[in-house]
């Protein structure tokens, strides 16, 4: 399994953020058959600019910051990872500054549904509180991105000190790791009702033939989305071509979706036999 996760704190040489993924990912390496790539990025690692507002990404679906300080390449890790990790400490009741800059550079990715087919979890550690609400935003913001959340991991690490306590750091994050573990090993992805919701909205907006062909309808429509009333099955289609081929959407960053040429067609076209759900009513 790849993992990529950015831990937005800036606490050296070790955060609580950071001993809380290695924790997890100890705890996931001890469940799967296969071996865990974990690659991390932290902030002082990539001093990434503030979004400027210009609307470049929505309107030509280039960010014109990527090659100024490498975002481009956190997109590559992002689109070769099965799982995403976002991890956070609690500053002032909320996520940090660093996080919020973050996911502002990847706000048109959400209009995409971009990272669809992988898993997101959000992993946040406070010190007595807020660490819930911190959790439930960043968790919405991960399935805006088209990520299967199938849990999230808030933290307090003062009180109580979760992080000290083999019940949450063993046995709680034990269990986290199986249960991902087990939707990994089947290839297993879920949506919430929120998440489906999203998807229909956007798909009703996209698939309405009189607006224009922006970049973000081209997207919908080379990569298949319009096939697909439930996103439950679109996630699952994107996961088996993902499995069946190494060149589909992962490692493709620097192309974004302007230009991209990948959709659904020529792996179904070259994949006779793969089976990518429906889009009317289970039988």
């Amino acid at each position: 399994m790849r993992v990529f996760a950015y831990v937005a704190s800036r606490r050296r040489p070790v955060s609580n953020t950071v001993r809380l993924l290695d924790l997890f990912v100890d705890q996931l390496r001890t469940q799967l058959a296969e071996p865990v790539d974990l690659k991390v990025a932290r902030p002082f690692e990539w001093d990434l600019r503030n979004c400027l507002g210009c609307e470049k990404c929505f309107n030509a679906g280039r960010c014109p910051l990527d090659r100024t300080d490498n975002f481009d390449r956190i997109k590559e890790e992002m689109l070769s990872a099965d799982l995403i990790i976002l991890g956070t400490p609690v500053y002032a009741g909320m996520m940090s500054g660093d996080l919020k800059t973050f996911m502002d550079r990847l706000a048109y990715w959400c209009h995409l549904m971009r990272l669809a087919g992988r898993y997101g979890i959000p992993l946040v550690t406070a010190s007595t509180n807020h660490a819930l609400e911190t959790t439930a935003t960043v968790a919405q913001f991960l399935e805006y991105l088209g990520l299967c959340v199938p849990f999230t991991i808030p933290c307090n690490v003062d009180v109580p000190a979760m992080l000290e306590d083999p019940r949450f750091a063993h046995d709680r994050l034990g269990e986290y790791a199986g249960q991902l573990a087990n939707l990994y090993s089947v290839g297993t992805l879920t949506a919430s009702t929120y998440q489906q919701r999203y998807f229909t909205n956007l798909q009703r907006m996209y698939g309405d033939d009189s607006i224009p062909e922006t970049v973000e309808v081209k997207f919908w429509r080379q990569h298949g989305y319009l096939q697909f009333t439930e996103f439950a099955d679109l996630q699952a289609a994107l996961r088996k071509v993902q499995q069946q081929s190494s060149d589909f959407i992962n490692n493709r960053a620097t192309s974004e979706y302007a230009s991209t040429d990948l959709d659904l067609e020529p792996m179904l076209s070259a994949n006779p036999g793969l089976v990518l759900g429906h889009t009317g009513p289970s039988a």
